[in-house]
């Protein structure tokens, strides 16, 4: 797993040859070919690689965790995506990471919400540049198991936290085979970002969650389906 360095490096590159492509083309490069004249819906998964720093491990080492989501939005004529977020993870914390005099077992589970605005900076045929930014609210639990005296006790500890996320995404977008359409309504999807902490109340010794995240993937484009499924119904219509 790489570290949050790579990932704001990537960030960087990502930005650098955006900047230096609208340098080349000029005026051009603000041209979109794929600009809605209305807004369009837009459901998106979205699994994301991130980090934690728990203050009680061993090592004091960022531990990787996954985030499973999906979102869901309209793209606009002005070429921004405006929506909504959901998000959740469930990890078991190694014990053998912690700094604890006792035995235990912890379950950690992660649940949070996030409105969200993406500006395009670029539309083409068969990719795209976005820098989405998101802010948020959610609920963290930790399920501990400790034995004391061989006989295993649960508790449950909760907090709160509210993360503010900015990144950069890059989509490539497959092309149709012949006249075979579906294959375009797919591509893959390239997210970098950093997650901040603006508040939280988290259970004592717990993580801050602050730190990187990535994300590689597909990506279902869900406005090329309804438009490709309207021109379909259209051509029915007039045979």
């Amino acid at each position: 797993m790489q570290t949050p360095r790579f990932y704001l490096f990537s960030l960087f590159l990502i930005f650098w040859a955006a900047e230096g492509s609208a340098t080349e083309r000029g005026a051009d490069s603000v041209r979109r070919d794929e600009r809605p004249t209305r807004p369009k819906l837009v459901v998106e998964t979205d699994q994301r690689f991130t980090f934690y720093n728990d203050s009680r491990n061993l090592h004091h080492r960022l531990e990787p965790i996954n985030m499973w989501g999906a979102r869901v939005g309209l793209l606009m004529p002005s070429n921004w995506k405006f929506g909504l977020g959901g998000y959740y993870s469930n990890q078991n914390i190694r014990r053998t990471d912690l700094l604890a005099d006792f035995d235990a077992r912890t379950r950690r589970h992660l649940y949070f919400l996030t409105a969200y605005a993406e500006p395009y900076w670029a539309r083409r045929k068969f990719w795209e540049f976005s820098t989405p930014i998101e802010l948020g609210y959610g609920r963290s639990r930790y399920d501990l198991l400790t034995d004391e005296n061989e006989v295993w006790v649960p508790s449950v500890r909760r907090g709160w936290f509210v993360p503010l996320g900015v990144g950069a995404s890059a989509s490539v977008k497959f092309p149709p085979i012949g006249r075979f359409k579906p294959t375009r309504w797919f591509g893959l999807n390239f997210l970098v970002g950093y997650r901040f902490i603006l508040r939280g109340d988290f259970p004592q010794g717990r993580s801050n969650y602050n730190g990187a995240y990535a994300s590689v993937g597909p990506i279902f484009f869900f406005d090329r389906f309804t438009d490709d499924w309207k021109r379909w119904r259209e051509r029915r219509r007039n045979r």
